[in-house]
This record gives C-alpha cells, sequence and structure tokens, in this order.
C-alpha cells in the first residue's frame, strides 16, 4: 500500500528522489530528460550540464552540500560556512578550545 502511495506522488515531473527521513519524495521539478533535480543528480550518478565528468564529493567544511573534484580549493575559499567559521576565529572574543580541560 506504502509503495503505491509512492509510486502516486512521484508523478509528473517530480524529482525521483525519495527522502526517507522526511517520508516522501523531493518536491523539485526534474531536469529535462532525466528523473531526478539537478539537486538530486550527484545522488543518483548522473553527470550534470555544468561538470559533465566531475565527479561530486561532500564539502569539506560542511558535509550537508557536494561540490564537484575539480573546484574543491575554489569552493573551500568561498564556502559559506567556512567564511561564517573564520568571522568567529576572528571575534576578539573567541580563544580556540577553551572549554578543554589539562591534561
Amino acid at each position: 500500500k506504502a509503495e503505491k502511495k509512492r509510486a502516486r506522488k512521484a508523478a509528473g515531473n517530480q524529482c525521483q528522489f525519495y527522502l526517507k527521513h522526511k517520508s516522501r519524495f523531493c518536491g523539485h521539478a526534474q531536469v529535462p530528460g532525466t528523473l531526478f533535480c539537478c539537486h538530486h543528480q550527484h545522488v543518483a550518478g548522473v553527470p550534470t550540464e555544468a561538470a559533465p565528468s566531475a565527479k561530486r564529493v561532500p564539502c569539506p567544511v560542511d558535509p550537508s552540500h557536494t561540490v564537484a573534484v575539480n573546484k574543491l580549493a575554489q569552493h573551500v575559499k568561498k564556502c559559506t560556512k567556512a567564511k561564517q567559521k573564520r568571522a568567529l576565529e576572528a571575534a576578539p572574543y573567541f580563544e580556540r578550545d577553551a572549554n578543554l580541560t589539562p591534561r
């Protein structure tokens, strides 16, 4: 019964990627000619138009998103999470490992 419900919800041009933690399909539209949206093509191993042969890996700063291997060094410099981290470390009140107890 649940499989029928899944199939019915993923009809039309909706992305076919199933979000287990939300118990539903992705709500984005499919990229023409594929079953997935632009956000989930890398999960399915489908090359994207921007980088047809580039392998994607999780961002080393924030693994919640992926980056093409050939653009990894560039991305780490401009990643929002990296900028936030650098701003925090530059703050006058920041002290690395302030809450660690000495051994």
